[in-house]
């Protein structure tokens, strides 16, 4: 029986990733704090959660809030977007990328305010994908 040998290999970080939307949606893949990865259930593709962070030189909000309200309700059943989770080892290079096609967005959440701490503003997005391909 193999042993596991940390030098032959190297296991993936939850902090090594990349994800990047499309150009003309103008959301910078630095923003992107948290995200979970793909999974199937019994009904399909899950739902996908992606928080950012909300600057004042480079709004994320205003980015989101573009977001044509067509994407909610999507009668069509088509592709509204794609966009990719990529992970990275140790130097940068991807290891792995997931190509995501957006089906709907069901939320947008512009963050909560509050007088008791210094938390920075978050916001989070949730998507339906239409198919997710790991690549």
């Amino acid at each position: 029986m193999e042993k596991f040998n940390i030098e032959q290999y190297e296991p993936k970080f939850e902090h090594r990733f990349v994800v990047t939307f499309p150009e003309h949606h103008d959301i910078k893949s630095w923003a992107v704090q948290k995200i979970n990865l793909p999974k199937i259930t019994s009904n399909g593709w899950g739902n996908i959660e992606i928080e950012f962070l909300d600057t004042i030189q480079k709004s994320t909000a205003k980015s989101l809030f573009k977001f044509p309200k067509s994407y909610f309700s999507n009668e069509d059943n088509k592709i509204l977007f794609k966009f990719t989770i990529e992970l990275l080892d140790p130097v940068g290079a991807s290891v792995e990328i997931w190509e995501i096609s957006v089906a709907e967005i069901l939320e947008i959440n512009f963050g909560d305010l509050t007088y008791r701490n210094d938390d920075v503003i978050t916001l989070k997005l949730i998507v339906k994908p239409f198919n997710c391909v790991l690549i």
